[in-house]
């Protein structure tokens, strides 16, 4: 006998229900705020470090205030969940779709990463000296133009739902997937670029290979933990489309959101743990971070 039939058989009164949602939510907030304090001082970090080539920085940085806006909004969904806040059903929808916002733009920040790194790897000869700030801004804006009307279309879009929504999985699966392919090509040319010519290759060139090397670490890191979580998700998610059973449903929906927590977190401490220097900063900073913590609570 399956889980779900094993399930369809118990009936769970509505205090079970909501100590399931108040434990589920209660995690949730707390994985959620560790990370945001974790990406506070990683973006600090960020800010004054010049380990890192300054348009990765940025893509960087923008990511990781992408998934700081996620959790922002998440928390104040699931506070709202299990106490009450007094706020009205119009701002806790606000809330809802800032965070549909939210979660699509880090999906789209993924692919920025990877373009970001291909350029890098194109244009070796003269990225070091490149700094592509005013158009990553750019387009950094029209990602979150994409996020926004993306979320919008699903609600013009007239078909059933849950096609709307395949429809819309779909495309954030081939997003993800051309961005791990990318990452992958562009690690094996990296080093095969470097055995091969290492000896023959001018000095900006040569500088911005290792850099594209030393950075992969990390980068590749981000990408199979992005690239595994956001696999569970997928199965989670479509899991709770066919759950029959509501109790079910709302176990997949406690571990969908805790797994949609955790790149708060990782994501920053992936980086910081992938860049010796990087992680010197960090440590600087988190030190202060607490001082100052712990004079407020006094």
């Amino acid at each position: 006998m399956s889980i779900r039939e094993e399930l369809s058989f118990v009936n769970v009164s509505e205090d079970v229900r909501q100590a399931i949602t108040t434990a589920g939510s209660s995690t949730e907030i707390f994985i959620y705020i560790i990370g945001l304090f974790i990406s506070f001082t990683f973006l600090c970090a960020l800010c004054f470090s010049s380990t890192l080539h300054v348009n990765l920085r940025v893509v960087l940085g923008s990511l990781t205030v992408s998934l700081c806006l996620t959790a922002i909004c998440k928390v104040c969904i699931s506070i709202s969940k299990i106490i009450h806040t007094g706020w009205t059903q119009h701002d806790i929808d606000v809330l809802i779709f800032l965070w549909r916002i939210c979660m699509p733009s880090v999906c789209y920040h993924m692919v920025l990463l990877s373009f970001e790194r291909l350029l890098a790897t194109v244009k070796s000869t003269t990225y070091e000296k490149q700094s592509l700030i005013f158009i990553i801004c750019g387009i950094i804006a029209s990602i979150w133009l994409l996020s926004y009307a993306s979320v919008n279309m699903q609600f013009y879009i007239k078909v059933e739902k849950k096609l709307r929504a395949g429809i819309m999985l779909l495309f954030y699966i081939i997003c993800i997937s051309m961005a791990l392919l990318i990452i992958y090509f562009v690690h094996r040319y990296n080093y095969s670029n470097w055995k091969k010519r290492r000896g023959l290759m001018i000095f900006s060139e040569s500088y911005q290979v290792r850099e594209n090397i030393r950075t992969a670490r990390f980068i590749n890191r981000i990408f199979i933990l992005f690239g595994t979580l956001f696999s569970i998700s997928i199965v989670i998610y479509i899991g709770i489309g066919f759950a029959t059973n509501s109790l079910l449903g709302l176990i997949l929906s406690v571990m969908f959101d805790i797994v949609c927590s955790l790149p708060c977190s990782l994501i920053p401490l992936i980086v910081i743990n992938g860049e010796e220097r990087m992680y010197r900063r960090y440590k600087q900073i988190f030190q202060k971070c607490k001082v100052v913590f712990f004079f407020i609570a006094e």
